[in-house]
């Protein structure tokens, strides 16, 4: 937005709102690179709605489908551990035809949880 000449009020406040707009955009330009590619990587590129729930337990079911993998409740709890912070999974063993989609989810997640709590370390301020 641009500063009008002779209104200094108005131009702070045109000031803090480029401000803000430079911020959100940098704050979601991670999270949105990942987004897509883990989009992309799972094949959901042309599926209306497809969103990170389906991303995740794509993983999940992926691991558990791969060959040489023993489906077992013993082995299914060994191998995929859910964890209570970002990326709130870790997959031990993932088959290679899922390496760079868990990798995209997990950065997709980290980046998701960075902004929140950027957002929330600025809310104060507004």
């Amino acid at each position: 937005m641009s500063e009008l000449e002779g209104a200094d009020e108005l131009n702070e406040i045109i000031r803090d709102v480029n401000a803000l707009i430079t911020f959100k955009n940098a704050l979601i330009a991670p999270v949105l690179k990942y987004r897509e590619k883990t989009i992309v990587s799972c094949g959901f590129e042309m599926t209306p709605g497809a969103n990170i729930s389906h991303c995740f337990f794509g993983v999940v079911f992926g691991v558990i489908a791969s060959p040489g993998f023993n489906a077992t409740m013993y082995n299914i709890l060994l191998n995929i551990k859910l964890k209570p912070e970002a990326p709130f999974i870790e997959v031990v063993s993932c088959p290679p035809k899922l390496h760079d989609t868990y990798f995209n989810l997990t950065q997709w997640i980290i980046e998701y949880s960075r902004a929140i709590k950027k957002i929330a370390d600025i809310k104060p301020k507004f």
